[in-house]
């Protein structure tokens, strides 16, 4: 049996993820996609998280990858909250750090992804 790295996994289970997004929710689930690491490097993660879920009242592809991102980088859910409980329950830094970095890289497959699954176009997330 091979070894596969933490990004094999992250990027095989986001494959999974994105290839099963229903068709009324792809165009909001690529732009969440195609957004979700600029909005966290210029932003930080908490305002992104607490920005996506008020998107996700509105819009279920939203809603969706909230739930695939949560998914991805809280194996299990962590104790069953939410991404946005857990960081506002954050004990230290170290912890946000570390999931915000998660966050980063799986931000880049999920970009990847939405352009070769859902053909978002990285210029449409501008707007």
């Amino acid at each position: 049996m091979a070894l596969r790295t933490r990004s094999q996994k992250m990027a095989e289970e986001i494959y999974r993820q994105v290839r099963l997004v229903e068709d009324g929710q792809k165009d909001d689930y690529g732009n969440a996609c195609m957004k979700l690491a600029p909005l966290v490097l210029s932003d930080g993660l908490m305002q992104t998280v607490a920005f996506y879920e008020v998107k996700a009242k509105k819009k279920a592809g939203f809603m969706a990858f909230l739930r695939d991102l949560q998914e991805c980088v809280q194996p299990g859910g962590d104790a069953g909250g939410s991404l946005h409980e857990w960081l506002l329950h954050c004990e230290n830094g170290v912890a946000y750090m570390s999931m915000t970095r998660r966050v980063l890289d799986a931000a880049v497959w999920y970009k990847r992804f939405a352009e070769s699954l859902l053909d978002a176009d990285s210029a449409a997330s501008n707007e």
